[in-house]
């Protein structure tokens, strides 16, 4: 859907453009880290949904971020770089 959105929004071809073959790799692997942070979030959330103590497991003692910080962070960041990469399609 987010490359309809940009042929529609920017009147880009993903094939004829130079430039953006060679800024998408910065904003993939943006994407990729996002996608890790989601992806520890949602597996926080298993842990504790089942009651396993991952903090003792892992033997974390003071700093550990619960559920919610997690997803909010990765929420925001996910925010932030489509609104980075809007950016980058609509003033190009």
């Amino acid at each position: 859907m987010l490359m309809w959105v940009m042929g529609w929004l920017g009147n880009l071809s993903l094939d004829d453009d130079k430039l953006f073959k060679e800024v998408f790799p910065i904003y993939r692997g943006m994407g990729i880290m996002i996608a890790y942070i989601w992806l520890l979030g949602w597996n926080v959330y298993g842990w504790t949904n089942n009651n396993i103590n991952y903090k003792l497991i892992f033997r974390f003692s003071y700093h550990y971020s619960t559920i919610s910080e997690i997803l909010t962070r990765a929420a925001f960041f996910t925010t932030a770089l489509l609104v980075m990469f809007l950016w980058y399609i609509i003033l190009r």
